[in-house]
């Protein structure tokens, strides 16, 4: 790089980087060393990928020189060494003959290795240096990027994990998913940065897909696109299928519209039939997956009549005074509410019916900072889909005063919740005093499996594998990419021991030691052991869950093409090891 020699101490930090910023000299220092009379090259490498341009240079300058290699792919590593050094012995170079006739010992595979692949960041806030993306302590939204290429085009990019907006406080079904609430506070802070002074409405909220925050937390990307009138806002992360939508709305200008006239509290409360203590609302909850820790038990007190309940709502101490718009925990207790009016006699003691949110029609916030407030309900049927309600929540001050209302809530009823991937823990079956049971079963898998929509069942199938290689390559299930050979990731005949095992435990299937051999990837894994569950992944009707064959005596067939030597070697030892299992 310099075209100098060196004595090794000016190879500091700013020499490397140099040397990744500068060109290489390296046609020049060849033609110098040609130019000393130096007329043997050996590359040592894998492959020789220098000698070609070594070999042009001395064609330039019409010199004779000899260029020979170490190791070439793919060609006997023995074979090519002996080559090479009997061309520099004829060329004069000195040889050990004695060292080289010499045998030398026996070679021993050592295992494979698996990457940790961890990233260290540094944290740096001079100008030209990354930054940090983690939310802002007291806001959610990340730094804010505007499209030089699409203009109305915006996007902020940020980190969230349990801790973001204390959504590990939000636990459904035994997973930490992203509060819908949180969605709307994006939503509307995106809309202030990008117009300040405007307020808007959050319209046609649609909850695409549940969020699930594992403890590292993922990184997600909010875009605000402006076109004319019209803002859309749309809320991304990354699966191990690709990037998806979670999340999206459109944004409309409030303009002069009001917010209407206070409302009676005390008349309604009066016209309730039925009430409960907050304490005991969440424990009834509880009993049906739905777990709010502190953060999220904003319901001090509950009333409800035929279809409308109302309640007193305060936002924990814990989570007081963050700048929100609109705050995660007081626009999720007063969602809560719509749920007390559909869990029928007893509040829902007799049955286990689940309800899950699917999307707002509006959200429209009149005030900003009320702790204490009162949310009051109303539930209808949806006239178009008989296992589907609406409700409309409205929140008010303590003195009736409208702070924010929730128009056109889509309310799901479910036989069980569904289960998701990147589990903090199994499928919620305690009681109502929240005890958690023992964990998943086989039969629950499934019913959850069956339970989703045919596209989601595919994601939900390649999770559940993917969680089975990460505890055995120990890395996080995020990690592990559903379209690459687990052999990638370090999994030798040894480990694919143990990930069958885990799979058998997971799926309650009986496996072949060369499953793992025969479909390599975590999405081939998936198709196969959904079949072997009888969960369709195209949409199909489910067939009997196919029972467990013993183990055949006989090998099982391998293709005899594509096949590398390796890998026929690792099938041989896993039947091996099958039939030795079986004596």
């Amino acid at each position: 790089m310099t075209g100098d020699v060196l004595d090794g101490a000016g190879l500091d930090a700013g020499y490397w980087m140099d040397n990744l910023r500068q060109p290489v000299l390296f046609a020049h220092q060849v033609q110098r060393l040609l130019g000393e009379d130096v007329r043997v090259f050996l590359e040592m490498s894998p492959h020789p990928i220098l000698l070609p341009a070594v070999e042009q240079v001395a064609m330039h300058v019409e010199v004779d020189a000899v260029v020979v290699p170490s190791l070439r792919r793919r060609e006997a590593e023995r074979g090519i060494l002996l080559g090479s050094l009997g061309e520099l012995y004829v060329r004069g170079v000195p040889v050990d003959i004695a060292r080289a006739a010499t045998p030398g010992r026996r070679g021993v595979r050592l295992p494979s290795y698996p990457w940790q692949r961890e990233r260290f960041w540094l944290d740096a806030d001079e100008p030209g240096t990354s930054r940090p993306v983690r939310a802002r302590a007291g806001a959610l939204l990340g730094e804010r990027f505007d499209s030089p290429i699409e203009p109305g085009t915006h996007y902020w990019q940020m980190d969230v994990d349990p801790a973001t907006a204390a959504a590990g406080d939000h636990e459904i079904g035994g997973t930490v998913l992203l509060p819908g609430a949180v969605h709307v506070e994006l939503a509307l802070a995106a809309a202030h940065e990008v117009r300040p002074g405007d307020p808007v409405a959050v319209t046609g909220l649609r909850f695409l897909d549940p969020l699930v925050l594992p403890a590292g937390g993922r990184r997600v990307q909010v875009v605000l696109t402006e076109s004319g009138s019209r803002s859309v806002v749309r809320v991304f992360a990354p699966r191990p299928t690709g990037v998806i939508a979670v999340a999206d709305a459109e944004l409309e200008p409030l303009g002069l519209a009001g917010p209407g006239l206070p409302v009676d509290v005390d008349g309604l409360d009066g016209r309730m039939t039925e009430r409960l203590d907050g304490a005991e609302y969440y424990r009834r909850l509880a009993g049906r997956g739905l777990r709010y820790g502190p953060a999220y038990q904003g319901i001090e007190y509950l009333a409800r009549a035929d279809g409308e309940a109302l309640a007193r709502l305060s936002v924990p101490p814990t989570v007081r005074g963050a700048s929100y718009h609109v705050h995660p925990s007081l626009l999720d207790a007063a969602l809560q509410v719509v749920l007390a009016p559909l869990l029928g006699p007893e509040w829902g003691a007799r049955h286990t019916t689940a309800y899950l949110s699917e999307g707002i029609g509006r959200v429209t916030v009149w005030r900003r900072r009320d702790d204490e407030c009162w949310a009051y309900a109303s539930v209808r049927d949806h006239d178009q889909d008989e296992r589907a309600h609406l409700a409309d929540v409205r929140v008010t001050s303590l003195d009736g005063e409208p702070v924010l209302e929730a128009i056109g809530v889509t309310i799901r009823r479910l036989d069980h919740l569904p289960r998701f991937a990147e589990q903090t823990s199994g499928p919620d079956t305690g009681g109502a005093d929240g005890s958690r049971s023992e964990g998943p079963t086989v039969a629950s898998d499934r019913d959850s499996l069956l339970a989703l929509e045919p596209r989601s069942r595919r994601a939900a199938v390649d999770a559940m594998v993917a969680e089975s290689v990460a505890k055995v390559v120990r890395l996080p299930a995020a990690r592990i990419d559903v379209n690459i050979p687990v052999r990638a990731l370090g999994i030798d005949s040894v480990m694919s021991l143990e990930l069958r095992n885990h799979l058998e435990a997971r799926f309650g299937v009986r496996l072949s030691a060369t499953a793992i051999w025969n479909y390599p990837t975590v999405r081939d894994l998936a198709g196969f052991l959904a079949g072997k569950m009888a969960v369709p992944l195209d949409g199909g009707p489910p067939d009997r869950p196919v029972v467990p064959a013993p183990r055949s005596t006989e090998p099982a067939p391998v293709p005899d093409v594509g096949i590398a030597a390796d890998d026929l070697l690792m099938r041989e030892l896993a039947e091996l090891t099958e039939r030795i299992e079986g004596i």
